[in-house]
């Protein structure tokens, strides 16, 4: 399959809501017999259809391939597909979910599950026509090879087939699960495949959890995006193999994704399934390759324009002289400001900053020098890196504001926590979550031996100071302190 190739197919569903689980339609081949060509598989009240559950929606993609590949094997990763409902009276088309495939001989079906319930589709009646009609669109892209991250894989080896497949008047085993793989300073991977259930014809149900290293601190937000799944499915001696494949976005939240409907051999009699060897699931995820954000700006900027210099004025000192192209590309923030005619800035190529300031000579370089060079380094002056953060988050500077917090991480202690916490009350950073960790441990000791500090928190930030207090209220119902931890100053007023 050749970059740049895709291929855009529309089905029409008169009655989606008369439909039965489990029936499917299927839309018209599109593409030419020399190339890779797609189809559509609806499944408009769900694949499959369990007890008590609701029948939702699922879309599916096929490839076919060409005539002359046709009995022979092939493998196309990386395929973007997506799914739009059409409404008449609007002409803004904007998918209605997307998912990123791998499809090849073996399994050149993948798709979307679980996408709405029909039943709330025809009580809102935003989605049908008149005519009573659902118009999906269905359309496959396949873009240039990305760069591979880091990859893991781990397997499940299932020997005692006879216990995994639960009588119906005995309970449902636990989960089966693996080693965790990977570094241990990463994220590492584990899989997890629940039981075999009678009431589900036989489906298995396996799914990849991640598990956040020491870098991203247990307990705080962490995100994994665009990380590539795949779980293969066999057994020892049998002639089938059975392969899925995703793109799934891992979160504090949600650490675990995969598929609950897998169906590796329909069995009529779930018995048949000790007669084989042993059952193996294997499952390896390819991590998203961490890239320099500076590299993705300077690739795309455009040295054939020619140099304009922008002046930006300061409230001391003389001024400063930098890029155009380049101050546009780095900050969200300038490029409005420098891009909009209507704004004198984008007429007149200078940038007034006098009335900032935190904007002084030293900040100011020190965020040019970043865009230019990707580096920061407050030397320890954590004052520095405090002002220089929340001028990055104004500037929108994303990078920036990660590695002055990275800094300011290094520099966090019992002493300036209290410090750091005011600068950056309210803001969800991570530095914030720190803080925040740094109080709550030993019972918000830090809040007793900071007691002097805290005056100041209160007259400058007082929704702080009320969220500390109740911090410390809370510890203190929980931990019984010393009362010379409260009362410092009775020792010394009783003297000798």
């Amino acid at each position: 399959m050749q970059p740049g190739w895709q291929q855009q197919v529309d089905l029409v569903l008169w009655n989606p809501c008369g439909y039965r689980p489990e029936q499917y339609v299927v839309s018209s081949t599109v593409g030419g017999e020399d190339e890779f060509r797609m189809r559509l598989v609806i499944y408009p009240r769900g694949r499959y259809h369990y007890k008590d559950d609701c029948d939702l929606l699922s879309a599916f993609l096929e490839i076919l391939p060409p005539v002359g590949l046709e009995g022979c094997t092939w493998r196309c990763e990386d395929i973007h597909f997506e799914l739009t409902a059409l409404k008449e009276d609007d002409p803004e088309v904007k998918p209605w979910k997307t998912g990123t495939f791998t499809l090849s001989n073996s399994c050149p079906f993948a798709g979307l599950c679980d996408i709405c319930d029909m039943d709330e589709v025809a009580d809102e009646g935003i989605w049908l026509n008149r005519h009573q009609e659902l118009r999906l669109r269905g359309q496959a892209t396949y873009g240039p090879p990305l760069p591979k991250g880091r990859q893991e894989q781990v397997e499940l080896v299932i020997r005692d087939l006879e216990s995994f497949i639960p009588a119906p008047d005995k309970p449902i085993p636990p989960p089966l699960l693996s080693r965790f793989a990977g570094p241990p300073n990463s994220f590492r991977i584990q899989l997890r495949v629940c039981t075999i259930v009678p009431g589900r014809f036989g489906c298995l149900g396996v799914f990849i959890y991640l598990l956040p290293g020491p870098m991203q601190d247990i307990g705080s937000e962490w995100i994994v995006q665009d990380a590539k799944c795949e779980v293969t499915v066999f057994q020892e001696g049998a002639d089938w193999v059975m392969k899925e494949a995703a793109t799934f976005c891992f979160t504090d939240e949600e650490s675990g994704n995969g598929w609950s409907e897998l169906w590796p051999r329909p069995f009529p009699d779930l018995v048949s399934w000790v007669g084989f060897n042993r059952l193996v699931v294997r499952a390896t995820v390819e991590f998203p390759l961490q890239t320099d954000s500076l590299k993705d700006i300077f690739d795309s900027l455009d040295f054939s324009q020619e140099v304009t210099q922008v002046t930006v004025r300061l409230a001391e000192g003389p001024p400063l002289f930098f890029d155009k192209r380049v101050l546009m590309a780095c900050s969200e923030y300038f490029r409005d400001m420098l891009a909009e005619p209507r704004f004198k800035e984008g007429c007149s190529n200078e940038i007034d900053l006098s009335s900032d300031p935190r904007a002084d000579h030293r900040s100011l370089s020190a965020i040019f020098r970043f865009m230019t060079s990707g580096t920061f380094c407050a030397n320890g002056d954590f004052m520095f890196a405090l002002s220089i953060r929340r001028l990055a988050d104004q500037y929108r500077l994303t990078g920036l504001v990660e590695k002055a917090e990275a800094e300011l991480g290094n520099l966090l202690s019992e002493n300036n926590v209290l410090q750091f916490l005011s600068q950056v009350f309210g803001t969800g950073c991570r530095l914030e979550q720190l803080c925040v960790q740094m109080i709550m441990q030993n019972g918000c000791e830090v809040l007793v031996l900071q007691e002097d500090k805290l005056a100041e928190v209160v007259d400058e930030h007082p929704e702080l100071a009320k969220k500390l207090m109740r911090a410390l209220v809370a510890a203190r119902r929980q931990l019984r302190w010393p009362e010379d931890s409260f009362d410092s100053g009775s020792s010394e007023d009783e003297g000798p």
